[in-house]
């Protein structure tokens, strides 16, 4: 099974200040390194916010997992906003979200896609993972930690 490109260098923000979900959002995009790189980074806010208009993306257990279709990027994206106070997200469960993980993808990169968020709700499960994530760290030792793992749980 091939590798999954997520949680590169410049992928994890740990301290989200906005505690509204749509400022959170944008928040992430913007603080996030990864996402500099796309030109119109509003295209990709506009896909998920449009996505979160259906449906909320809030799973529970503090986690949501934001999405979007967005040609602008060429391979799938992932980003993590970590937030200690909570993000109101209207979650399925009604708590706030800890942790915003932010997916951005190329229209047809289906497989792909499909195999990241598979791989985040399977990595996510874990309390004590969950735990860990928000302990103090640096943002580059949380991204070697979050790639280590969504490597484990996609080989499965």
């Amino acid at each position: 099974m091939e590798e999954l490109n997520t949680f590169i260098r410049g992928s994890v923000i740990c301290n989200l200040e906005h505690t509204d979900k749509y400022e959170a959002i944008h928040e992430l995009i913007e603080k996030a390194p990864i996402f500099r790189k796309i030109d119109n980074r509003e295209l990709i806010e506009s896909a998920v916010i449009q996505r979160e208009h259906i449906e909320s993306t809030g799973l529970g257990q503090g986690i949501a997992i934001a999405h979007g279709k967005c040609p602008q990027v060429r391979q799938v994206l992932v980003a993590l906003g970590i937030s200690r106070t909570g993000v109101e997200y209207e979650a399925l469960d009604g708590h706030p979200v800890n942790f915003l993980f932010l997916v951005a993808n190329p229209p047809k990169a289906w497989d792909e896609y499909l195999k990241t968020l598979s791989s985040l709700v399977t990595m996510m499960k874990d309390p004590r993972f969950r735990d860990r994530l928000l302990e103090p760290d640096s943002e580059t030792r949380l991204e070697e930690l979050l790639h280590r793992k969504m490597e484990a749980v996609s080989r499965h």
